[in-house]
């Protein structure tokens, strides 16, 4: 996401994927996440809320269990890939807009997943709480509160590994300390986690990609079953992404090439078999970065006999 105050953040894989990962494990990632010990219920408000143009990442309604009586409220998840300047007006924006379709109240937690440390973070923690006045002129008229989590701010590579839920598991390889020997740890940490085989095979993919921000792809694949990978239609857009970003520097440039003269193709591709599987076309359109009209469009023509 930009770091400017007048540009719209930029798409990246992180959006797609992370967007996946919370609605494949919403109630544990949550709970983890924002600390709390026993939810009751937890639904989504309809994935990604417009609000003035803008996007909120994922809001869900949460009934967390306390004692006796139960306590309803909104929780906003943000994700940034680094750090950003005007995050506590973005928030604040976002909580209103949500309050006022929802009369809800709304906690907000900001997830930073990239390598890049916040600034200001203390050391040897993975969370904080902040807090900004909001403004009209100079008038004080309210303020807002959110919890930011930084992961590596706390955990190594391996000390993760070793922690974390398995959901988690492929953030391990943007921790402190990743070398060579993660990848086949990283691998048989998930291949081995009890799980349902589909969310396996997404970690799996997710993995792949983080690792691929660090490792040669010639090295992954000695570990992971790149064929396996590609059928997964999640783990075939990751590779694709991965591999744009430039994982074999010496043929870097050829495999761009390549990739953009069959990129429709394969964005078409993944997009009909997503829709095969039950995926929501407004998810698939985030995944593959096709319109939703196109997407809308495949529909149909895979329903016609």
């Amino acid at each position: 996401m930009s770091e400017s105050n007048t540009k719209e953040p930029e798409y990246t894989p992180f959006d797609g994927l992370l967007k996946h990962l919370t609605d494949q494990f919403a109630p544990e990632l949550l709970a983890y996440l924002g600390d709390i010990e026993h939810i009751k219920e937890c639904s989504s408000i309809g994935g990604e809320i417009e609000l003035m143009h803008r996007l909120s990442d994922r809001v869900w309604k949460i009934t967390e269990d306390k004692a006796q009586n139960d306590l309803t409220y909104l929780l906003h998840l943000e994700f940034e890939s680094s750090p950003s300047d005007n995050i506590g007006e973005r928030v604040g924006m976002y909580g209103w807009g949500v309050f006022q379709k929802e009369q809800l109240p709304v906690r907000h937690i900001v997830w930073y997943v990239g390598e890049l440390k916040p600034k200001g973070w203390p050391e040897d923690t993975w969370f904080r709480f902040v807090h900004k006045e909001m403004k009209i002129e100079t008038e004080v008229e309210s303020w807002v509160r959110w919890k930011e989590i930084w992961l590596p701010g706390k955990y190594s590579a391996v000390q993760f590994l070793e922690e974390a839920p398995p959901y988690l598991l492929p953030f391990s390889a943007l921790m402190k300390g990743a070398d060579r020997s993660l990848i086949k740890q990283l691998h048989e940490v998930i291949s081995e986690a009890s799980l349902p085989e589909t969310q396996r095979q997404d970690l799996l993919a997710i993995a792949a990609f983080f690792l691929c921000r660090h490792f040669k792809l010639s090295d992954i694949k000695e570990v992971f079953d790149m064929e396996a990978l590609e059928h997964n239609p999640l783990g075939e857009y990751l590779l694709q992404k991965g591999i744009e970003q430039g994982l074999e520097q010496g043929i870097e440039q050829g495999i761009e090439q390549g990739l953009e003269q069959g990129e429709r193709k394969a964005q078409i591709k993944i997009a009909k078999r997503l829709l095969l599987a039950g995926t929501p076309p407004q998810e698939i359109c985030e995944l593959t970065e096709l319109p939703l009209e196109e997407i809308q469009r495949l529909e149909e023509e895979l329903q016609q006999p």
